[in-house]
Formats: structure tokens, C-alpha cells, sequence
């Protein structure tokens, strides 16, 4: 008898993959509710009937915006219609929002700002109250995402109500569940619903939670990478605790950063290698191709460099 095969979320676990700078890198957002059903191309496989999802997925991919679907968690009786409820997310770095837009189908979206979506311009539309919890369930994509991420939305709905949202992919479903915490953008895999209830109290208070953490969507790997290893090496885990100030595009990436301490705020300067960890295996469950994940190691250059100004 024929072995199952393990699932990608468990490939990474037994080889101890690490989550640091895995999140997707995308500074904003546009989530469209929709009850579903998602096909596994979802939302390009929607099917939108009068043809402009097409010019929507085109407009998004154009001006670097994520696009992606939500609905509530259990699909309520609330998301019975396509397009009730849009989110427009910019998370920063600076100044994150979050918007709610009352949309119909995907030619309303159209109409949108999206020039000033992409530039980080929030629009004249209402901020949701509080805090906005997004959680991967696409299992026509990867089941890992069903089977880890939908009791962490049910849990999470249970304990914050209305900030959660059921979402399509946002990239590494072998971290299942991943948890994206708006407006900041900050992204969380390998969480289970006592950790999610964690992460989202954190959240509220102003904070990171270290053990889950993967990373935030406005910065590439690298500067991830960078944040999270300052954060460790000093302790902290106030949101505002570490800023990136600057980084080069490159191999390696330096990047700069200012903490804030006890001993007043210092800047960092740190040096960011990009490495492929073995052995080859899939991303995804039952992919045919075989791929090394990207890992980061960290070095100092004068650091810190002294006061901030």
C-alpha cells in the first residue's frame, strides 16, 4: 500500500524551516469579499460575469497591488452577495490605514483610487474600528490552509467578532495557518487558535508576537529579516520599538535601523545575505517542483553607530 505523501506544511517543520522574512512583500492591498467558492487560482478564477475582473486583476498586478478575496469566517448569511464589503489596505511604512468601501462587482472597484491605494493615499471612505485580522483558509489552493487555517478563523471569530476575516492565499502555505494583522501588515505563520488569540491581544496592546512572526508585508525578506533579528537580539517587541530607516537593493541588502531603549534610540546598520536552505522539496502540497527555500543570515556593520537623531 501506497505511503501518503507528508503535506508542505510538514516538510517544513521536519526540516526546521525557519519563518523569519517569509512574508509576502506587498505594502497594499485590495480585499474583495466574495462567498466563494474559491478555485485554486482564485481570484482570477472567480468568474465575474461582465468581464471586468479581468481589468481589475490586470489594473492590481499593474501598480504592484495584492489582490485578494474574503469572506467571514462560516460564510454567514451576510456574505450571501459578491462584493458587499472592500478592503483597502496601504501598510505602510508610515502611517498604515485600512478602508472600507461598499462594492458591488469588480467595475465599482474600478472606480476606486487605486493610483493612490498603490502611493499609500488613503481615500475619504471609513476606517473600521479597531484592528483587522485576516486569516488564510484557501484549500483549493493548498488543503494546509483549510485544514490549519479555518478553526484559527472560527477561534478568532469567536473572541473579536467582526475583525476577522476569512482570506485567499497571502503566500507560504506551508507556514499554515497564516494570521495578516492590519493596518500594519503584519504577517504570522504555524498558529493554532490559543497562539492566533495571542498574536490578535498583542496586536491590540501595541505589539509582536516572536515566535510566529514572520515578517512585515511592506518591507522585502531581507529588511524582514534585518527587523526581526534586531528585535531578538535586544528584546523588544513594541510595535514602534524598531524602524527601518534605509536599505540598499542588493547582494547583500544593509539595511538601517533605529531601536528605541532604555538607553534612549541607536542606529543599526546590518548586513543581510540571502542563502537557499536543502534539501529541494515541494512549496506546495503535491507540486511536482522541488524548491529550496530562501533563509537570511545576519551580520552587524558598526552597530549600533550611535544616537539617532
Amino acid at each position: 500500500m501506497a505511503t501518503e505523501e507528508p503535506s508542505c506544511r510538514q516538510l517544513s517543520e521536519d526540516h526546521l524551516e525557519p519563518l523569519t522574512g517569509s512574508a509576502a512583500h506587498a505594502p497594499a492591498w485590495l480585499l474583495v469579499e466574495h462567498p466563494g467558492p474559491w478555485g485554486p487560482a482564485a481570484p482570477k478564477d472567480v468568474g465575474w460575469s461582465d468581464g471586468s475582473g479581468a481589468e481589475l486583476i490586470a489594473r492590481t498586478e499593474q501598480l504592484g497591488i495584492r489582490l485578494g478575496l474574503i469572506r467571514r469566517p462560516e460564510r454567514r448569511a451576510a456574505a450571501a452577495r459578491q462584493g458587499t464589503t472592500t478592503l483597502l489596505v496601504h501598510t505602510g511604512p508610515d502611517r498604515p490605514w485600512v478602508r472600507l468601501a461598499d462594492t458591488a462587482d469588480p467595475a465599482e472597484l474600478l472606480q476606486l483610487d487605486l493610483d493612490g491605494l498603490a502611493e499609500g493615499r488613503a481615500p475619504a471612505l471609513p476606517a473600521p474600528e479597531g484592528q483587522v485580522l485576516a486569516v488564510c483558509t484557501h484549500g483549493s489552493r493548498d488543503v494546509c490552509c483549510a485544514r490549519a487555517g479555518r478553526p484559527v478563523a472560527a477561534g478568532l471569530a469567536e473572541r473579536f467578532g467582526d475583525a476577522v476575516w476569512e482570506t485567499s492565499h497571502v503566500g507560504g502555505h506551508r507556514f499554515a495557518a497564516n494570521l495578516v494583522c492590519f493596518p500594519h501588515g503584519l504577517m504570522y505563520g504555524r498558529a493554532d487558535v490559543a497562539s492566533a488569540v495571542e498574536i490578535a491581544e498583542d496586536y491590540r496592546r501595541g505589539r509582536i508576537t516572536p515566535g510566529h512572526y514572520r515578517g512585515r508585508t511592506c518591507w522585502p525578506g531581507p529588511v524582514q529579516a534585518a527587523e526581526q533579528w534586531l528585535r531578538n537580539s535586544l528584546g523588544l517587541v513594541e510595535l514602534d520599538a524598531v524602524r527601518v530607516v534605509g536599505y540598499t537593493a542588493g547582494a547583500p541588502t544593509e539595511v538601517d535601523l533605529v531601536a528605541a531603549g532604555g538607553d534612549g534610540q541607536t542606529r543599526h546598520r546590518l548586513r543581510v545575505e540571502t542563502l537557499q536552505a536543502g534539501p529541494a522539496r515541494p512549496f506546495s502540497c503535491g507540486a511536482a517542483k522541488l524548491e529550496m527555500p530562501p533563509v537570511y543570515r545576519v551580520t552587524t556593520r558598526d552597530s549600533p553607530t550611535g544616537p539617532a537623531g
